[in-house]
C-alpha cells in the first residue's frame, strides 16, 4: 500500500479545517505548524490500492464473505472480508511485522497470514469510518522577529494519516529543510 502524499506550496487551506497551531524551535529558528483535515482526500480504499473490496452505500443484507464497515441512515457499506482474503494471499500482505516473520519461520501458514492481513485491512477501513483516525495536512511557516508566520515562505504536505506518530515529526522536519535548506545543516549544493 503506497500512498504518495499531496504537496501544496499555496495556503488554500480553510481555516474551519484547522485542527492545532504550535511554535516549534528547530536549529535556533522558530516555526508555526499547523494540522489540518485534509477534506480533498477521499475513503482510503478510494485513495490507496492494496485494500479489500467495499461497497458503496447500499440498502441489503450482508452477504456471505462479508463484513459490514459501516452503517448511516440505514444504508450499509461493505467489506468483502473472503474476497480481501484472496488479494492478501494472492499479493502477500502481512498484517504487520510480527505476522511476517511468523509466516517467513513457517509458524504461521499462507492462509493465516491472509485471514490475519484482511482483518488488519478491515479494521483499519473501520477506523476511518469510525473517525478513529483521518486525512491530514501539514504545513510549516517560519515565523519571523515580530511572531507572524511568513506565508509566502510557507511549505506543505497533505494526504497524511492522522495517527501516523513519529512521521508526523520528520514531515515537519522534512517540510523546515525545504524552507530552509540549511536550517538542519544540509548543504544543497552537495
Amino acid at each position: 500500500m503506497v500512498h504518495i502524499p499531496k504537496r501544496s506550496k499555496q495556503g488554500t487551506e480553510l481555516m474551519s479545517d484547522l485542527i492545532e497551531t504550535e511554535t516549534r524551535e528547530i536549529a535556533g529558528r522558530e516555526y508555526e505548524v499547523k494540522t489540518f483535515y485534509d477534506s480533498h482526500m477521499c475513503a482510503p480504499w478510494i485513495e490507496d490500492g492494496g485494500h479489500g473490496p467495499v461497497t458503496d452505500w447500499e440498502r441489503r443484507g450482508k452477504a456471505p464473505g462479508e463484513l459490514i464497515l459501516c452503517r448511516s441512515h440505514g444504508s450499509k457499506r461493505f467489506f468483502d472480508f473472503k474476497a480481501a482474503v484472496a488479494i492478501a494471499r494472492r499479493d502477500g500482505w502481512s498484517a504487520n511485522e510480527a505476522d511476517y516473520e511468523a509466516w517467513k519461520a513457517g509458524t504461521l501458514t499462507e492462509g493465516q497470514r491472509a485471514e490475519r492481513a484482511a482483518r488488519a485491512d478491515y479494521e483499519r477501513m473501520r477506523g476511518w469510518c469510525n473517525d478513529s483516525w483521518h486525512w491530514i495536512g501539514i504545513r510549516v511557516a517560519p515565523l519571523c522577529d515580530c511572531g507572524e508566520a511568513a506565508e509566502d515562505k510557507a511549505e506543505s504536505l497533505w494526504g497524511i494519516e492522522s495517527d501516523c506518530g513519529d512521521y508526523f515529526d520528520s514531515v515537519v522536519l522534512e517540510l523546515v529543510e525545504q524552507i530552509d535548506p540549511l536550517a538542519l545543516g544540509h548543504c544543497p549544493n552537495m
